[in-house]
């Protein structure tokens, strides 16, 4: 529990960051959002890692591959169109083997093909746009 609010806080001073720089625009602001981004990442980096570990194999024992892949229809609703692209490549970027087959078994073949394609240029593209702001 005590790593959801860590995170949580985390998470909310990042979100009060990002208004006053998105007001401001300065350089100042934009480092304090960046040195924000850098506290948070190592409590983030524990708590995935104590996910991953603790839920992904509940999910490998107790979902089937279409109910996974339902999981993961639903969040990418919530995702705008134009992100996608760049989820992908995020997604594939640190997957093992095993996990790229569950994910091109959940994705249709077509859409696969393209994004697995596309997701890492776009990817890479879109660092090389949020690293040269810093």
């Amino acid at each position: 529990m005590r790593q959801y609010q860590v995170v949580d806080a985390a998470l909310q001073a990042t979100e009060r960051r990002t208004a006053l720089w998105r007001a401001s625009a300065t350089a100042e602001d934009r480092d304090a959002l960046a040195d924000t981004i850098d506290r948070m990442l190592p409590p983030l980096a524990e708590h995935l890692d104590s996910e991953e570990k603790r839920v992904l194999s509940l999910i490998d024992r107790y979902l089937t591959a279409d109910e996974w892949a339902e999981v993961g229809n639903k969040g990418l609703g919530d995702v705008p169109r134009a992100k996608i692209p760049v989820l992908f490549g995020m997604m594939l970027r640190d997957a093992s083997d095993d996990h790229r087959a569950l994910f091109k078994e959940a994705v249709t073949p077509p859409v696969f093909a393209v994004m697995s394609r596309v997701g890492p240029i776009v990817l890479k593209r879109y660092q090389r746009k949020v690293f040269a702001a810093r």
